[in-house]
């Protein structure tokens, strides 16, 4: 499958031979745009594929030029969601969206595929699941297996599919927000098994002609230029570091610089060192004491305690002052991860509040059916729908008060107590329960005289409340059959009862 790059030709007719004029200058190594006179540089996509066997990126630009056929962009679209279905199964533990971007300091290179798992027996499961995982990148043309048996032709096409494939299930998941939460854990699942394969390469900086560790390089390549300290060093008896600002290329006063995004700086960095610039070995105490495997840390780099490194001070792996994390190099991981989720969010966002941008996409005749039949496609466990309930384990008014203490999950449990207490729900508590106890195997009529019974005016629950539930399952209204609300909905829109 190849991503073909657009020429110009002389024989396309005018109307083509205008929009190749939007696209003149664009080169897949650093490509340009003309717009109105002026010259706009936008990413380098051959930086995507570093020195090891995967691209990788914060997928922050999409892929502006070239085109592909029907057949292969439904077969890249095809193919991404395969692995990321690959990697749903890959977590032995259940696991949720927290678990796929912890840093790579508190679970090591053992990443989130043996959770749980006795520990004489997870390094052979870490080990085989990895080996599934990579099989499967190089499977779907995600990687390579070696990186110098493939000319820049072929690189150039691991990089597009890659990122072609990413875009089209963006798209495609962008209207439900479920299934968008289901994209986003497994994708960053995926970043997460790259990160962990970059952590132990070094990458020759071209433009500082210096070799430092892969996630620094990919950090600075994806412009999240943060100014940093050096590990203190001895020179003529005094213990002192180096504090780089990256705004400037300048060492600077250890108070008065600040980190976070310096978004079109240069990335050139000045060693030289003064006496107003040390960093004395109390200092680095300070930063990194409490660290576990201090003594590999060789960076630390300031940067904004939220976003960009919320996971970490929540947790108390940084020192923090005056609102910045001093973040050291063995963190970075978690840094890039909070970066990777942030932005396919913010670009869910973008699409709903440009609503028109989505729709002229996905009422391309040509595409329309793909993209809406690809979120139906995917094959999560939900056990939400089409779930065969029996007498034996389905929830049934007679068994209701002898389950609910020990097998509703503590927040039904809590709702159920609070509603047995009071003889009345408010609306939120309501839909939390009355689905729930749909989707626990309670017929519509069951469900609508259990909560006759518990409700404090029957006549009143008649007039206000047995309508809604015959809502829930689609006997009025829109006819929709509606699905219990998962954990992730209920923890972040609802208030508590």
């Amino acid at each position: 499958m190849i991503i073909r790059k657009r020429l110009n030709n002389n024989s396309l007719g005018n109307t083509k031979k205008a929009n190749e004029k939007k696209l003149q200058n664009i080169t897949i190594k650093n490509y340009e745009i003309n717009m109105n006179g002026h010259k706009t540089t936008f990413f380098d996509y051959y930086s995507c594929m570093l020195p090891y066997d995967m691209p990788i990126s914060l997928y922050k630009y999409p892929p502006i030029f070239g085109y592909c056929s029907l057949n292969d962009f439904q077969e890249l679209g095809a193919k991404r969601l395969a692995l990321l279905q690959f990697l749903d199964t890959c977590t032995l533990a259940g696991g949720g969206e927290e678990d796929s971007h912890e840093y790579g300091s508190k679970k090591g290179d053992k990443t989130f595929y043996a959770k749980n798992v006795n520990t004489n027996d997870s390094n052979n499961v870490v080990e085989s699941k990895n080996k599934q995982i990579k099989q499967k990148i190089y499977e779907y043309k995600f990687g390579m297996q070696d990186i110098k048996q493939y000319d820049k032709e072929e690189m150039e096409n691991i990089i597009m599919t890659d990122l072609i494939s990413h875009y089209i299930l963006r798209i495609a998941f962008s209207k439900d927000k479920e299934k968008q939460h289901w994209f986003l854990k497994q994708e960053l699942k995926l970043f997460t098994f790259r990160l962990n394969s970059l952590k132990n390469i070094k990458i020759l900086n071209p433009q500082e002609t210096e070799i430092e560790p892969g996630l620094i390089y990919l950090l600075k390549r994806e412009n999240l230029n943060y100014d940093y300290i050096t590990k203190p060093y001895e020179a003529s008896g005094i213990i002192r570091g180096t504090i780089v600002s990256n705004a400037t290329g300048n060492t600077t006063n250890l108070m008065s610089t600040s980190g976070g995004f310096k978004n079109g700086t240069s990335n050139t960095i000045s060693s030289t060192n003064s006496a107003n610039t040390s960093v004395s070995k109390d200092e680095w105490k300070n930063y990194t004491a409490f660290i576990p495997n201090n003594d590999a840390i060789e960076k630390i780099f300031k940067i904004p305690f939220f976003p960009d490194a919320y996971f970490l001070v929540r947790d108390h792996k940084v020192y923090v002052h005056q609102a910045i994390a001093y973040v050291p190099d063995i963190y970075l991981d978690g840094i890039l991860l909070t970066h990777f989720r942030i932005n396919i969010r913010e670009s869910f966002k973008y699409l709903e509040q440009n609503e028109k941008l989505i729709t002229q996409v996905q009422n391309d005749s040509r595409i329309s059916d793909f993209l809406s039949a690809l979120p139906k496609a995917y094959v999560a466990k939900d056990f939400r729908h089409d779930y065969e309930h029996t007498d034996d384990t389905r929830l049934m008014p007679q068994t209701l008060y002898n389950v609910y203490k020990h097998s509703f999950p503590p927040c039904m449990r809590r709702i159920f107590i609070n509603y047995l207490k009071e003889k009345h729900l408010k609306h939120w508590a309501r839909q939390q329960l009355w689905l729930f106890f749909k989707g626990a195997g309670m017929t519509l009529e069951e469900n609508i005289q259990t909560n006759r019974s518990l409700w404090s005016q029957p006549d009143k629950f008649d007039k206000e409340h047995r309508y809604t539930i015959r809502h829930m399952y689609g006997k009025e209204g829109k006819k929709t059959d509606y699905s219990p609300y998962n954990c992730t909905r209920i923890i972040n829109n609802f208030p508590v009862p």
